[in-house]
C-alpha cells in the first residue's frame, strides 16, 4: 500500500451522494407509479364489475346484457392480471458454463493474494471466484427478489486474458477496484434496477400469451371485441407511462454507476497507487486489442480445422509483436510499456457525456486517478506467477473456447512454437514493413503525390528516415480520429439525450457542437493538405534517391498502385450496392416484393460477373486468388443462378452468391496490398542501395 495515501480520497464525493439520492428517488417513483397504475386499474375493473351488475340485475336480464356483462368482467380481470402477471414469470438461471470455479485448495497462492487485497480494502472475501477467458474482471451477484432486502454475497470473476496483460502491481490494482465495489452499499441498487427492469420488460414485451388470450376473446363474439378494444388502449397507456419510468430509472442508475467506478478507482489508488491503476487501464486496452486480433485469427483458422493449444501463451506473442511494431519498451514481465499518447489507443479529442454509459471513458478515469496522485513502485513480475498450474488452466480455458464443436470434430492443435511461425508468415503476407510505422496502412496514397510536376517541387534533400517519424506516421490516424470526432458530434446534435460533451479536456454544452465540428473540420482539412504534401515529399525524396535506371521502375509502381486504388474503391461500392439490394431477402416480404427485389440484384449481378471475368482473365490477378476463392468463382460464374423459384428461396445459391461477392472484394483488396507492398519493398531496396 502507498505510504503517503490520505484516507479522505476514498470518501464518497458530493456528486456520488447526489446520484445515490437520485437513484432512491427514481426507485421510489417507480413504486408510487406502479401503485397508482394498479389502483386505477382496480378502480376501472370495479367499474366494469358494477356496470356488469347494473346491466344484468338492474337494467334487464337477457342474452345481450349477459354477454356484455361477461365481457366487462373478463376485461376487468384481464386488466388486473396484466399488472401482476410478472409475478408468475419464470426466472432464467445465470449461465456460468463459460467459467471455471476455483478454490483455495487448487489456487492457494492466488487466494492468499486475494485475501490480502480484501483486508486492505476492508471488505469480505468473495463467496465464489470464477475464471473466464476475457480481458476483464468483474463483480456479480445473484439478483433475486430477496436480494433487494437481504445482504448480497458477491462473487468475483477474473479473466485470464486480463491476467495475461498485467504485472502483479496492476493485477492488484484491478482486484482492488473490484473489491472497491464490494464496499459500496449502493451496489444493492443493482438488485432493485434488475428486478424493476424485469417487471417493466414483462409488462412491455413479454405479452405473447396475454395477446393470444385477448385475440381469442375478441374473436369469440363482436360484443367481446369492444371490451378487448378498451383493454388494449388502457394497456397502451400503462406501457407508455412505464417506458418513461424505465428511462428515468436506468439513466439514474447509469449515472450512479459511473460515479461508483470513480469511487472504486479511488479505493484502488488508495490501496495500490494511482500509477498502477492508470497503467492497468492502458495495458487492458492493448491487451483487448491483441486478444481480439488473436480471436479473429483463430476464427479464420476454423475452416482449415486448426485450433490453438494454449490461447494465452499465443496472446503473449501477439502482445510482444504489438510492442515491436509500435517500438515500445517492455518490462520484466515482457509486457509493453504504454505511453498515454499512443496513437493506437487514442486519436480522438471528443468525449460525449453518454447518459446510457455505465463506465466513464478511459481518459476520464486517467484524469481522475492522476488528480489523486498517489504512486507506488511497480512489482513487474507477471501476474501468472500468483497462479498454481498456470499452463494447465490456460489450456483448459482454451479448450472451453471450442466447446461449440463436437468432440468428433477433428482439429489440428497448434502449439505456441508452431503458432509463431504461422502467425509471422500470415503477418508478412498481410502487413507492410515495420519501417513505415503503419503510415501506409488502410489508406490510399494521394493521387497528386505522383503528378509529373511534383518531381520539381523539392529544392533541398530530405532525410528520409525523418520523413517516417512517429509524428508524421501518426498523421493518417489523427485524420481518422478527427473524422470520428465529427461523426460523434453530429450524432450528439441529433440526440436530445446528450446535453454536454468534452473537447480537448474542456466541457461544452451541446449547442456548441456545430461550432466545434467546424473547428475540427478546418483542422482536418489542414491535416489532409499536410498529408498530401508529405506523400509528395516522400515521392520526390525516393525519386531523387533512385539511380536513373530505377526511377522509371519507381514511377511504374506508383502508376500501377494509384490506378488500382480506383479499382479497389469501385469494388467496395459495387459490393455495398449488392449487399444493400440482397438484404431485404432476409426479411419477410410478399412474393411480388421478392421478385422486384431480386430483379435489381440480377441486374447489378451482371456488372459483378463482368468484373470477375476481367479479374480471372488477368494474369496479374491469378497469384492473388486463393484455391478456395477459385473454387467459389468456378461454381458461381458459369451458372445463371436463381435465388427464388416463385415459392421458395434457394438457400444454397444465396450462400454461393454471398461467398462470390466477398471473394470479389477480397481478391481486389489482396491485389491492392500486393501492389502497395511491392512499392514499399522497392523503396526499402533503394534505401539499402543508397546506404
Amino acid at each position: 500500500m502507498p505510504q503517503n495515501a490520505d484516507r479522505s480520497v476514498i470518501k464518497p464525493s458530493k456528486k456520488f451522494k447526489k446520484q445515490v439520492w437520485g437513484m432512491l428517488g427514481s426507485i421510489a417513483l417507480f413504486f408510487v407509479t406502479y401503485l397508482v397504475l394498479f389502483l386505477v386499474t382496480v378502480a376501472l375493473a370495479c367499474a366494469f364489475f358494477f356496470l356488469a351488475y347494473f346491466l344484468v340485475v338492474v337494467l334487464h336480464f337477457n342474452t345481450l346484457t349477459l354477454g356484455l356483462a361477461v365481457a366487462l368482467i373478463a376485461s376487468g380481470v384481464l386488466l388486473i392480471y396484466f399488472l401482476i402477471k410478472f409475478l408468475f414469470a419464470k426466472s432464467i438461471p445465470a449461465d456460468n458454463s463459460d467459467t471455471i470455479e476455483i478454490t483455495a485448495a487448487n489456487q492457494p497462492e492466488l487466494f492468499t493474494f486475494i485475501r490480502k487485497v480484501t483486508q486492505e480494502v476492508g471488505v469480505p472475501f468473495p463467496k465464489h471466484v470464477y475464471l473466464t477467458h476475457e480481458v476483464n474482471a468483474g463483480v456479480f451477484f445473484d439478483s433475486s427478489f430477496w436480494s433487494m432486502f437481504l445482504p448480497i454475497p458477491k462473487n468475483l470473476k477474473i479473466g485470464l486474458g486480463l491476467v495475461n496483460s498485467l504485472n502483479q502491481s496492476e493485477f492488484k490494482a484491478v482486484l482492488a477496484h473490484e473489491f472497491g465495489h464490494f464496499s459500496q452499499r449502493s451496489m444493492k441498487f443493482g438488485s432493485y434496477v434488475y428486478n424493476l427492469n424485469k417487471v417493466i420488460h414483462n409488462l412491455l414485451y413479454d405479452n405473447a400469451g396475454y395477446e393470444a388470450t385477448l385475440g381469442y376473446w375478441s374473436n369469440a363474439a363482436s360484443i367481446f371485441r369492444f371490451t378487448a378494444f378498451i383493454n388494449i388502449h388502457v394497456i397502451k397507456g400503462i406501457q407508455y407511462i412505464l417506458r418513461q419510468v424505465y428511462v428515468l430509472i436506468n439513466k439514474s442508475h447509469m449515472s450512479l454507476s459511473r460515479e461508483m467506478e470513480f469511487q472504486a478507482d479511488a479505493i484502488a489508488a488508495y490501496v495500490t497507487g494511482s500509477n498502477q491503476s492508470i497503467n492497468s487501464l492502458r495495458r487492458i486496452e492493448v491487451g483487448q486489442i491483441c486478444y481480439d486480433d488473436l480471436l479473429n485469427y483463430w476464427n479464420e483458422k476454423i475452416a482449415a480445422r486448426q485450433r490453438a493449444e494454449n490461447f494465452y501463451t499465443q496472446h503473449r506473442e501477439v502482445l510482444r509483436r504489438f510492442a515491436l511494431n509500435h517500438r515500445l519498451p517492455t518490462d520484466a514481465a515482457g509486457l509493453p510499456v504504454i505511453d498515454r499518447h499512443m496513437a493506437v489507443l487514442n486519436n480522438t479529442q471528443v468525449s460525449v457525456n453518454n447518459q446510457w454509459a455505465s463506465h466513464p471513458t478511459s481518459n476520464e478515469r486517467e484524469h481522475y486517478l492522476t488528480n489523486i496522485g498517489v504512486d507506488t513502485p511497480s512489482v513487474e513480475l507477471a501476474a501468472w506467477e500468483i497462479f498454481t498450474n498456470a499452463e494447465a488452466l490456460q489450456k483448459q480455458m482454451t479448450s472451453q473456447l471450442y466447446t461449440q464443436f463436437k468432440e468428433s470434430d477433428e482439429f489440428e492443435i497448434i502449439d505456441t512454437e508452431h503458432f509463431i511461425s504461422l502467425y509471422e508468415t500470415d503477418l508478412r503476407s498481410n502487413s507492410y514493413d515495420p519501417y513505415f510505422k503503419e503510415y501506409y496502412d488502410s489508406r490510399d496514397i494521394a493521387i497528386t503525390a505522383f503528378e509529373p510536376q511534383v518531381k520539381g517541387l523539392q529544392t533541398t534533400p530530405h532525410d528520409i528516415n525523418k520523413l517516417f517519424s512517429d509524428d508524421n506516421c501518426n498523421l493518417p490516424k489523427q485524420i481518422k480520429g478527427m473524422q470520428q470526432d465529427i461523426n460523434l458530434l453530429t450524432y450528439a446534435i441529433s440526440n436530445k439525450d446528450i446535453k454536454t460533451f468534452d473537447y480537448k479536456g474542456k466541457k461544452y454544452y451541446n449547442a456548441r457542437a456545430q461550432d466545434i465540428i467546424d473547428q475540427i473540420t478546418a483542422e482536418k482539412n489542414e491535416a489532409e493538405k499536410q498529408l498530401v504534401g508529405l506523400d509528395q515529399t516522400i515521392y520526390t525524396s525516393f525519386y531523387n534517391l533512385a539511380q536513373e535506371q530505377n526511377r522509371q521502375l519507381l514511377e511504374e509502381k506508383y502508376q500501377a498502385l494509384i490506378a488500382h486504388q480506383k479499382t479497389t474503391t469501385d469494388a467496395y461500392v459495387l459490393y455495398e450496392k449488392l449487399v444493400e439490394e440482397i438484404n431485404p431477402v432476409y426479411s419477410n416480404m410478399q412474393f411480388e416484393q421478392i421478385n422486384d427485389t431480386l430483379a435489381k440484384v440480377y441486374l447489378t449481378e451482371k456488372e459483378l460477373k463482368n468484373r470477375l471475368q476481367e479479374i480471372t482473365a488477368d494474369d496479374d490477378y491469378k497469384a492473388s486468388i486463393t484455391p478456395e476463392q477459385k473454387e467459389i468463382l468456378d461454381q458461381y460464374m458459369p451458372n445463371d443462378l436463381k435465388y427464388f423459384d416463385g415459392q421458395h428461396y434457394d438457400n444454397e445459391n444465396l450462400v454461393l452468391f454471398n461467398k462470390a461477392t466477398v471473394a470479389y472484394v477480397n481478391i481486389t483488396v489482396q491485389r491492392f496490398y500486393e501492389l502497395k507492398n511491392s512499392l514499399l519493398n522497392f523503396k526499402l531496396k533503394l534505401l539499402k542501395q543508397a546506404a
